[in-house]
């Protein structure tokens, strides 16, 4: 059986940064980067060894890049979903305390919507 994998590039300009989200397995993580030509990545692959996923922040591209090890990209398991959720959580933390908001009381709604959009942006 061929597995499916997906890679989609989500730009966000409210904040300004971008989020390069692979589904798919270890073995494809460096072409699918380089498709979308970011530059300086190339021991992400090897940082991915005994993960279910992994996140890595280009801070000059403002990119972040986001891998869930998926057997079908189409059909995600509930704990391929799980990863995908925790590792979206880190760029939302990572780009909201970029801007200067710290998680807090006040701030969690902005924490979880734009982690609920980035999700349904992957999942769309």
């Amino acid at each position: 059986m061929k597995l499916k994998s997906k890679s989609k590039l989500i730009e966000e300009p409210v904040v300004k940064f971008s989020v390069l989200v692979l589904l798919c397995p270890r073995e494809q993580i460096s072409t699918k980067i380089k498709k979308h030509g970011i530059p300086d990545m190339e021991d992400f692959a090897e940082s991915t060894a005994g993960n279910q996923g992994l996140t890595a922040f280009h801070s000059e591209l403002r990119t972040a890049v986001v891998w869930v090890m998926a057997a079908n990209a189409e059909r995600l398991t509930a704990k391929e979903t799980a990863a995908l959720a925790h590792e979206l959580m880190h760029v939302s933390f990572h780009y909201l305390d970029d801007i200067g908001m710290k998680l807090t009381e006040e701030s969690e709604e902005a924490f979880t919507y734009l982690t609920e959009h980035l999700i349904t942006e992957v999942l769309s």
